[in-house]
């Protein structure tokens, strides 16, 4: 892996990459700090697992950029070593989905992966399931954020049913009409609110009923909603308002959750109280925790920054057990204490000061981290009035288009970036500036405008001419504008429709090979064949690997030369030996801090480049950076394309060979001739163009831009140098946390943006004693405090004493918390269960043979006979009689008085009587459904059964999540309330288990096909 790194990526291993892959390997949680390169440590067990070939292998990621980006860059290492690798984003259909699940490795979402889970299992016929395989490895990407964060809201599939507008106005009219602490109070803490007994009673008199909690209307509901949606759910922190629509905000990342709506009407609520119109409601189809969902696979590891604060919580519920690695180099960054203020007002007048003392001091860049939306405006607004002209990062739209721009330039001097705490996480701030990010940004301008309609144009943020650290030089400039007219004039460019196009054409121009092949090229079967030609003909190699001999640049003679006999007799070991030693001795060489690359070196290396990326566009995956030798060219490259030898001939300019590939087509009596080749390809025969031409088309367009980006990039690197040494001078990036959050693992997150790669940093925070985490959970101990010394709100304490107290305060938070998701798990797990039984009992009808899928009918069959002589055991002989004719869809057998008596024998003769009726109707009703349509009674069987099992799942989520709500009350009766849901759940869920069996056979049995479905 570490040489597959080097040659793709041109990055190596330090030893603590190695130690972190070791860490995953043995399925823990590594702790690596900001900017150790989690990402390529991620390649490690990754791939290790994708060779076990046992099931789904998965890298997690929080959102569609870092999947994307890691799918596109460290991807294309996997794909090196043979591995297929796929991507999965929010944007895909089914047929895209089902590709990218197929791969040997797959990148995407924890949200899309538990998405996609739950759709599986609510789908109707077998084509539509995605997730092929089976889970069987998992790697967790900034981990505290996915099972710690977003572990205490479940993922909810829900589907829309109508909702009565006028409940939900009522509601809110009643809420806006009662007063706080009068006619309810607000446990923040707990996110609840209460009715007192006179709010209560106001309510009833505005609405004109009797009975708030009448279960006809249920108006406590839509009372209690309302109110909720008044006190605890603000605009800004909670949520937002986008194209007209209500979309939640986490608080710890400060990103949209997209697709995520409010349960049980509190969206509705919510959008009532925003005045948006209430169409519908809806109702929880299928439901999942991350616990619950990353406790599926057999193997688990994750990364992450900061974990060690959480090391207990992870252990006990995922079985993950922490292991710190340390960093590559020793962390400077000085973490000052916490400065404290008296009111909010007061720190927001001392942070904005302290910002304009900075930037006139020496201008370090500073990073303002936020708790929510609400607070980074707050902040940018009072910027901008003092002088100042901040970088905003939050949830907003426009705001989120520009985050890998806003980013890129964090690290400037002189710039202030004002950020929800978590946006941007995955990107590093590099002092001075990212000058390879700056130079992707110009080119994707130039493509976007030059590539795109008007309509996708205008999504491309381009920055403007001074947020790049230099001026282009004429020439360089149209040298870029002839390569991107180059660009537009391929296939490539003119298939290039939309914004991500552009993203992924910036990717292969950058150096990451892109993720997919590019459907406008030739077949994959004839530009495998035409690159391995050129590659055979040796007319590559010089350029390709930077030459040997003279001998070896000449590379074989060209037609009608004559045969160089003193080529045949080099000792190629001892040349691929050789040319080893060179390579280490160049490695070395640049690993020199006085190392610069010579303009030929770059040239070589710019031309391995875009072959690179066209041979990878194009299918070809393992063609560049494998051969050594004319030898290896000759025999060894073939076998990691997949080739398997049956004869060849070792001429100097002429080849036979036959074989087969990966993809089991045939490659028989090849010929490879060192001018132009003829192949046969299964039979048929596929001309090839010159070597030269193929070359031109192949090279020239990406290969033009390549080497002009190239050049942008070492513009922007040598203009930013100097800016860099001065923001080392100033101390390097400042971090300024606006509060302490729920959790020290979240401020040490913030922290982490300084001081990455023994970069010089400075973080501190400024926290005032309104703040939502003292103001909640006891920030009346501190004021106490502070008034003892009779401080005015302007003037900060900054003592050991406060933040001791505040560190408690804090960690009394951090329990409460952990306490509310190990609470959450403990219920969780019965319904986990629950949910592992019924998904498995329907998957064995989607996914099971015919014949086991009506095996199963028969023994559903006996179990629904039990299951109706149950339910009319107290009602009469004639209402019987009816009840099973239309349960079962035939006349009930006649039973014998003997069978009619009250004893076990009579009744187990009356049983096997009916049972036997049954299986009888059974087989009479498949061979009818054979008759309509050969193969319609599994069919039928499946989609009975199915339709079945999720509409009395759906109704157990109901009625088990009113079970939640009621046995709290257990408590007071001297019951446990886990356990009496445990107990309870499992006595309603044997009652569902024996209902949706007994159901799906009735339904089968009821079921008469359509004529018309017949003829289709």
């Amino acid at each position: 892996m570490t040489q597959a790194v080097w040659r793709v990526l041109e990055l190596w291993y330090f030893d603590v990459q190695l130690l972190g892959g070791l860490v995953l390997h043995k399925e823990r949680l590594a702790e690596m700090k900001t900017g150790e390169g989690k990402t390529i440590v991620a390649l490690l067990p990754t791939f290790l697992a994708a060779l076990e070939d046992k099931g789904g292998v998965y890298v997690v990621t929080p959102n569609d950029y870092l999947a994307r980006r890691d799918a596109e860059n460290v991807g294309q290492v996997l794909r090196f070593l043979g591995l297929t690798v796929g991507l999965v984003q929010s944007t895909m259909e089914v047929a895209d989905r089902q590709k990218a699940y197929k791969c040997d490795v797959v990148y995407l979402t924890n949200a899309e992966l538990g998405f996609d889970y739950l759709r599986d299992n609510l789908a109707v016929y077998p084509h539509q399931v995605v997730q092929s395989k089976n889970f069987h490895f998992c790697l967790v990407d900034e981990a505290d954020s996915i099972l710690i964060d977003e572990a205490r809201t479940p993922l909810i599939i829900s589907e829309s049913v109508p909702a009565v507008p006028r409940q939900f106005e009522a509601g809110r009219e009643v809420a806006n009409a009662l007063k706080k602490d009068l006619h309810y109070t607000v446990d923040e803490k707990n996110m609840n609110v209460v009715m007192t007994d006179l709010g209560e009673k106001v309510a009833q008199d505005l609405l004109q009923v009797e009975n708030l909690w009448e279960p006809e209307e249920a108006w406590i509901l839509y009372v209690l909603n309302a109110v909720k949606a008044k006190e605890l759910f603000q605009l800004g922190e909670e949520y937002i308002i986008r194209d007209g629509k209500v979309a939640i905000v986490d608080t710890f990342t400060g990103r949209v959750l997209e697709g995520r709506r409010w349960s049980d009407g509190m969206h509705q609520a919510i959008e009532c109280k925003e005045n948006i119109s209430v169409s519908v409601r809806s109702q929880v189809s299928a439901q999942i925790t991350y616990q619950s969902l990353f406790r599926l696979f057999p193997r688990l590891c994750a990364m992450t920054g900061t974990a060690l604060t959480e090391a207990a919580e992870f252990e006990e519920i995922y079985g993950l057990r922490c292991t710190g690695v340390p960093t590559a180099r020793p962390n400077v960054r000085r973490d000052y204490p916490d400065v404290v203020y008296k009111t909010e007002e007061a720190k927001l007048n001392a942070i904005v000061e302290e910002i304009v003392l900075n930037n006139e001091r020496n201008g370090r860049p500073i990073l303002i981290g936020t708790a929510n939306v609400k607070m980074s405006e707050a902040i940018v607004s009072r910027l901008r009035e003092a002088g100042v002209e901040p970088q905003l990062l939050n949830a907003r739209p426009e705001s989120i288009a520009r985050e890998n721009e806003t980013i890129s330039q964090a690290g400037r001097l002189g710039k202030v970036t004002v950020s929800t705490n978590m946006a941007g996480r995955g990107t590093d701030i590099i002092l001075g500036g990212n000058h390879s990010q700056m130079a992707a940004l110009n080119i994707r301008s130039l493509l976007a405008d030059a590539l795109l309609p008007m309509e996708e144009s205008s999504k491309v943020y381009s920055p403007d001419e001074e947020f790049y650290p230099t001026d282009m030089p004429g020439d360089l400039e149209k040298r870029l504008a002839d390569a991107v007219q180059g660009i537009a004039a391929t296939p490539v460019g003119e298939e290039t429709k939309t914004f991500l196009d552009v993203e992924e054409l910036v990717a292969s121009v950058g150096g990451e090979a892109p993720f997919e092949a590019n459907e406008s090229a030739n077949a994959l079967m004839d530009l495998r064949l035409l690159v391995l030609a050129l590659l055979w003909c040796c007319r590559l190699l010089p350029d390709f690997l930077g030459g040997f001999g003279e001998e070896e640049k000449k590379g074989p003679p060209a037609k009608g030369e004559p045969e160089r006999v003193e080529e045949q007799e080099v000792d190629w070991k001892d040349l691929a030996y050789q040319r080893q030693l060179e390579r280490i001795a160049n490695r070395k060489r640049k690993a020199q801090p006085n190392y610069k690359e010579t303009a030929e070196e770059r040239k070589v290396r710019l031309r391995k480049l875009a072959m690179w990326n066209a041979a990878q566009k194009k299918g070809m995956t393992d063609v560049v950076g494998r051969a050594e030798t004319t030898v290896d060219i000759k025999v060894g490259l073939m076998k990691p394309l997949g080739i398997e030898f049956e004869k060849y001939d070792e001429e100097p300019n002429r080849a036979w060979v036959s074989g087969i590939f990966k993809d089991g087509s045939a490659f028989k009596n090849g010929e490879i001739e060192a001018g132009d080749f003829l192949f046969s390809v299964n039979g048929k025969e596929v001309d090839g163009m010159p070597y030269e031409e193929a070359l031109q088309n192949i090279v020239d367009a990406e290969g033009e831009i390549n080497l002009a980006f190239s050049e942008l990039k070492t513009l922007y690197k040598d203009a930013l140098a100097e800016e860099k040494d001065q923001v080392i001078k100033a101390g390097g990036l400042y971090v300024l946390g606006t509060t302490r959050h729920e959790s020290r693992r979240i401020d040490n997150q913030l922290r982490g943006r300084a001081g990455r790669q023994g970069d010089p940093g400075t973080t501190r925070f400024f926290i005032s004693l309104q703040d939502d985490v003292f103001r909640v959970f006891g920030g009346d101990k501190i004021e106490t405090l502070m008034d003892r010394f009779r401080l005015g709100d302007a003037i900060p304490l900054q003592s050991p004493i406060v933040n001791d107290t505040l560190d408690r305060v804090q960690k009394a938070v951090e329990e409460f918390f952990k306490k509310t998701r190990t609470t959450l798990f403990e219920f969780d797990k019965v319904i986990s269960k629950q949910r592992e039984l019924t998904y498995k009992t329907r998957k064995e009808f989607l996914a099971n043979k015919d014949t086991a899928v009506m095996k199963l009918i028969e023994e559903w069959g006996e179990d629904a006979v039990d299951f109706h002589i149950e339910q009319v055991k107290d009602k009469t002989d004639e209402e019987k009689a009816k009840e099973f004719e239309e349960y079962f869809g035939f006349d009930m057998p006649q039973l014998s008085a003997d069978m009619k008596e009250d004893t076990p024998e009579a009744q187990e003769a009356a049983r096997e009587l009916l049972a036997k009726s049954v299986r009888e109707g059974i087989q009479s009703k498949a061979k009818s459904y054979e008759e309509f349509r050969p193969g319609f009674a599994v069919e039928a069987a499946r989609i009975a059964t199915v339709v079945t099992i999720d509409d009395e799942w759906k109704a157990l989520l109901q009625k088990m999540d009113a079970l939640k709500q009621t046995v709290g009350l257990a408590a007071y009766k001297g019951s446990e309330p886990l356990k009496e849901y445990q107990v309870q759940g499992f006595k309603m869920y044997q009652k569902v288990e024996n209902k949706y069996k007994a159901r799906s056979v009735s339904r089968w049995l009821r079921s008469k096909p359509k004529k018309d479905a017949q003829q289709s």
